[in-house]
């Protein structure tokens, strides 16, 4: 049996814990928010977008409108940094970030960041390479359906390019397999000795903004530890960028396709893999776009228009509740009303299909008020 490990041992010369600046901060964020939930339960939907429990036309709906304040946002973060020379030069950086989201019961801390970096290096948790940051869409916790928000344990090399403004990354990242079986209901994640997932990017940055493309390979493995598996190679492209139409005007995009994209976008709303009786995997083909506009009225005053949307290709064989597509729209108005305080209003327009043709809608007006430390 294979077992698969990325391991990194980082040894760090230098000056000394003396010479090691530490910075702590992070940001408080109160949500008010009115959506047409269930009223019969606490779900994750109720705080946030989670696109398996959009709640579909029917009985689900009854109940009207359901209010909701939480604080699960509010992120806590610690940076370090140490030379790796009394004459300066390259230093060994650390960064760990937890925000109040692990649960939708109460306010448990949950890791997202959690990473080391020297030079070109990088190794830990963080957003995956797939990612190109700088276009998500200045929305709700950057959360939308056409948006790539995995982080992910992973070692990352970036590299500068002779051509100005390029670099390359290239990644190996943690492993995951999300299948759906004939014979069985609902989604499971397997666990198998599965190599890393391969990712590259290219980023090209200018005056005007930036563009990358960037694509991963990665092995989809089904079946139970100890028995007979089955694997297939799963590939994607994304291609995502920003362009400054003013001085703080801006476009996003980012657009996904690939039948190795499924647990990376979408909040894992759907599976990598459906299985047929004869155990043969057959891999999901899934697209997804996202486009966003922000506009500055004046320099504290700002907005974004947002829509996003994906589709998946799943066999006509698969259990009729999961879901095939998704779309989204958001806008907002954020004021900065002073430097470390900001108030949002924002709209936001779900809806989810599934397999067998049902759907639903999920409509949200939220207030949000953000205090930075």
């Amino acid at each position: 049996m294979r077992h698969w490990l990325l391991c990194l041992c980082v040894v760090v010369p230098g000056p000394g814990v003396a010479d090691t600046s530490l910075d702590v901060g992070g940001f408080l964020r109160i949500y008010a928010m009115t959506s047409n939930i269930p009223l019969d339960r606490q779900t994750r939907v109720a705080q946030r977008l989670w696109v398996p429990q959009i709640p579909l036309e029917g009985a689900n709906i009854a109940g009207g409108q359901r209010t909701n304040l939480h604080a699960r946002e509010s992120r806590l973060w610690l940076t370090a940094s140490t030379p790796l020379s009394a004459a300066g030069g390259e230093t060994f950086n650390a960064y760990i970030e937890y925000d109040l989201n692990e649960s939708a019961l109460d306010h448990r801390p949950r890791l997202r960041h959690a990473y080391v970096s020297v030079g070109p290096l990088l190794a830990g948790q963080t957003y995956t390479t797939f990612t190109n940051t700088t276009a998500l869409a200045d929305i709700e916790a950057a959360i939308a359906v056409g948006n790539i928000v995995t982080r992910q344990p992973m070692v990352r090399w970036t590299q500068s390019l002779p051509a100005e403004g390029l670099q390359l990354s290239i990644a190996l990242e943690a492993a995951r397999t999300r299948s759906i079986s004939q014979t069985e209901a609902g989604i499971r994640q397997d666990q198998q000795d599965t190599p890393p997932d391969l990712v590259l990017r290219l980023d090209h940055a200018w005056a005007g903004g930036n563009w990358s493309v960037a694509g991963i390979s990665r092995r989809i493995t089904v079946g139970d530890p100890g028995q007979e598996t089955h694997s297939r190679r799963g590939n994607a492209i994304s291609l995502a960028g920003r362009i400054n139409t003013g001085v703080l005007h801006n476009l996003r995009y980012m657009f996904s396709a690939g039948d190795g994209l499924a647990r990376y976008v979408t909040l894992s709303a759907y599976p990598d893999v459906a299985v047929d009786f004869n155990g043969e995997p057959v891999l999901n083909r899934v697209q997804s776009a996202m486009v966003a506009y922000q506009h500055f009225w004046n320099p504290r005053l700002r907005s974004t228009l947002a829509w996003s949307g994906s589709r998946s290709r799943l066999p006509m064989w698969v259990d009729e509740s999961l879901t095939r597509r998704a779309s989204h729209t958001n806008v907002n108005l954020v004021w900065a009303w002073r430097a470390d305080t900001s108030v949002g209003l924002e709209y936001m327009a779900a809806s989810r299909e599934l397999v067998g043709g049902r759907s639903g809608p999920l409509r949200r007006l939220q207030f949000t008020l953000r205090f930075n430390f």
